[in-house]
C-alpha cells in the first residue's frame, strides 16, 4: 500500500503545532524569575480591562521598561494582589502575573 503525504498537509500540520506550543506558554520568555517577597495575602483580585498597557500604566507600570509591551500586569502588596488581565487571557498569561503575586519578580 502506497501512502501520498502532500507538503500542504505537512506545513498545516506544522503551523498547528507551533500554534499550540506558543498558547500553551511553552514558549521561551528572555527574563529570569526570582523569589524577591513573600507571596502576597489572598483573595487576590482580577480585573479585566478594555486597555490593559493603560490600566497598567496608571498603576505605574513602565512601557519603556517592558520593551513596550504590556500585556497583563499585577501590582503585588502584602494586603493583596490587583491583576489586571484582558477578558480573552490564555492560561499561561494569568499564571505568570500569579508568580508576580507569590512574591516573583524577573527582570
Amino acid at each position: 500500500m502506497r501512502y501520498e503525504v502532500r507538503i500542504e498537509k505537512v506545513f498545516i500540520v506544522f503551523g498547528v503545532l507551533v500554534v499550540i506550543i506558543m498558547v500553551s506558554g511553552c514558549a521561551t520568555f528572555d527574563y529570569v524569575w526570582w523569589k524577591a517577597w513573600p507571596e502576597s495575602v489572598k483573595p487576590w483580585v482580577y480585573v479585566t480591562a478594555l486597555d490593559v498597557p493603560l490600566a497598567c500604566h496608571t498603576l505605574g507600570f513602565d512601557p519603556d521598561r517592558t520593551k513596550g509591551r504590556i500585556n497583563a500586569c499585577a501590582q503585588w502588596r502584602h494586603e493583596g494582589c490587583l491583576v489586571v488581565l484582558p477578558s480573552d487571557a490564555p492560561r499561561w498569561l494569568i499564571e505568570h502575573e500569579e508568580r508576580h503575586c507569590e512574591g516573583w519578580v524577573h527582570d
